[in-house]
């Protein structure tokens, strides 16, 4: 059985692309593509996501204010945020609102799908 995840992110080429990229391997099945908080929260009420890929700007709202209206919709999600835009304390203000991950852009593919695989408890073949 695959691990559902859900992507939000408000660049369509940047959702195609991790689709894409998480669709390669067959441990993880992407379920739903969001373009914004609202969208996000919907979509994981109806899906169940096991790990949800969320970026911080979003146009209806800032992506970590968005944490725990994702945490009622999909309480057992995990949550990695994925973002471009990583000001200075980050990764505290990461932590501080239940986010489970914190993978920068910069970072690439292969480090956003180690974090999925840690927080999804997958074992790493390559590990």
């Amino acid at each position: 059985m695959s691990v559902a995840v859900l992507v939000v992110d408000d660049v369509p080429e940047v959702r195609t692309l991790l689709n894409v990229a998480i669709g390669l391997d067959d441990r993880f099945e992407v379920i739903d593509l969001c373009g914004t908080a609202k969208e996000a929260i919907e979509a994981a009420e109806r899906g169940h996501p096991d790990v949800i890929v969320l970026d911080v700007d979003l146009p209806d709202r800032d992506g970590l204010s968005a944490i725990g209206d994702l945490r009622l919709a999909a309480p057992e999600a995990a949550i990695v945020v994925f973002s471009g835009s990583v000001p200075l304390g980050f990764a505290s203000a990461a932590s501080l609102t239940a986010a489970d991950a914190l993978v920068r852009k910069t970072d690439g593919l292969d480090v956003l799908v180690a974090a999925m695989v840690k927080v999804a408890g997958l074992e790493d073949p390559t590990a």
